[in-house]
């Protein structure tokens, strides 16, 4: 490693208090020959800027408890930021700071195509105009990113994230932060032990690892979503792409949804609405709501109602219904014309068997004191429709009617 003497350009230095001094001092290297950039145990926010000038351009702000301007230099002179280079890779290393340095911050203009590792100890780092491959790092700090057009990895521990206008393969966590994405032309991998996820506007896969925190999806285009959170609520829209979602504690809810969909949670509701694909829905404890429901579903839940509205394209197959609720009600509303070959049962010995199924298309119904099942049979191909409640009650509707919003 070579060490760079680097004379100081330009050096300010101003009294804040008796006992504060604020030091700045200003640099230019040429970064000929140069396409790294390594920044490593650096205390204090840092600003990257871009510039298509032959120049890295260093600027470095300490303020400092010295009671004489001769103090305050000497100070900054031995915890100043040592600069080396080797081969093509330029070393900025932040040095151990001594109690009297109260803060640092330093901001940094170069290239855009050089590839930049930033390793701060603590501070936020914002970045914007890059081209070259990013890995940033902090362990107490936000990080900030914009119009980049690289592969993207940042990392904090406690802090928040935020990317726009982001051209490459991103991925982003957080142990006790936000993340906030948009605008991404790319696969984007984030996770955030606790906080909230918010992703909109993406042309790429999409993999969401939460812990605590909710979790919002909008606008995006790619071949697999996959969304996991311990606890928190997960909100979907206008989404086109094979989609998993789950909760272990949470709401989810849907809508407008191009492609097949799997959710579960443990303890939550599912609202579904206008999804075009097949669903695999489940939940221990919590309701499940669709309306405009394209192609085939299997909802089951361990307690709670099921509220379907399906919708039909006159087709024969693709249109398979099945819905099992262990405590609660089902409400399907069909198209009159669907060709439904119906099997609904329901146990529940506390409603009589003539209320306990309540159907506009014609069925076969037997009775016990505690069960009823009904049965069609429909000429040609029919679609299979299996529905079954315990302890509640199945109704059975043409689409005419208004959907409700709960049970009837």
């Amino acid at each position: 490693m070579l060490s760079l003497y680097v004379g100081i350009s330009a050096q300010e230095i101003t009294r804040e208090a008796y006992n504060r001094f604020r030091i700045t001092s200003s640099y230019s290297i040429n970064s000929a020959g140069l396409e790294h950039l390594t920044l490593e145990k650096i205390n204090g926010d840092l600003v990257l800027n871009s510039d298509n000038q032959k120049q890295i351009f260093i600027q470095e702000t300490m303020a400092i408890n010295a009671v004489t301007e001769e103090n305050a230099l000497s100070l900054y002179l031995d915890a100043k930021a040592v600069l080396e280079s080797s081969g093509n890779e330029v070393h900025l290393t932040g040095q151990n700071l001594p109690h009297e340095i109260l803060e640092s911050n330093y901001r940094i203009i170069l290239p855009p195509n050089f590839e930049i590792m930033a390793d701060l100890t603590s501070g936020s780092i914002s970045a914007d105009g890059f081209s070259g491959a990013l890995l940033i790092m902090t362990k107490l700090g936000d990080i900030s990113l914009s119009k980049i057009s690289s592969r993207t990895i940042a990392s904090t521990l406690a802090g928040d994230l935020y990317c726009n206008n982001i051209s490459g393969n991103t991925t982003f966590s957080t142990t006790a932060g936000n993340i906030k994405a948009e605008a991404i032309k790319g696969d984007l991998d984030v996770s955030s032990d606790s906080g909230k996820i918010d992703i909109k506007s993406v042309e790429g896969d999409v993999l969401i690892t939460g812990g605590e925190g909710t979790i919002t999806i909008d606008n995006v285009y790619g071949r697999t979503i996959s969304v996991h959170t311990r606890d928190g609520d997960i909100t979907v829209g206008n989404v086109n792409g094979e989609t998993q979602l789950k909760t272990l504690k949470g709401d989810i809810l849907v809508e407008n949804l191009e492609g097949n969909l799997d959710l579960f949670s443990s303890n939550g509701d599912l609202s579904l609405r206008n999804i075009n694909g097949d669903i695999l829905g489940w939940t221990k404890n919590g309701g499940i709501i669709g309306q405009q429901l394209a192609g085939c579903f299997n909802f089951e839940t361990v307690s709670g109602d099921i509220l379907i509205q399906k919708s039909w394209d006159g087709s024969v197959s693709g249109h398979t219904i099945d819905a099992t609720t262990n405590a609660g009600n089902i409400f399907l509303e069909l198209p009159e014309e669907f060709p439904a070959d119906f099997r609904v049962e329901v146990n529940n010995p506390e409603v009589a068997p003539d209320e306990a199924i309540i159907s506009d298309f014609p069925l076969y119904i037997e009775a016990t004191k505690i069960s009823a099942v009904g049965t069609s049979e429909v000429p040609g191909k029919p679609l299979k429709v299996n529905l079954s409640s315990s302890f509640g009650k199945v109704i059975i509707r043409w689409s005419e009617q208004n959907f409700p919003s709960r049970f009837p």
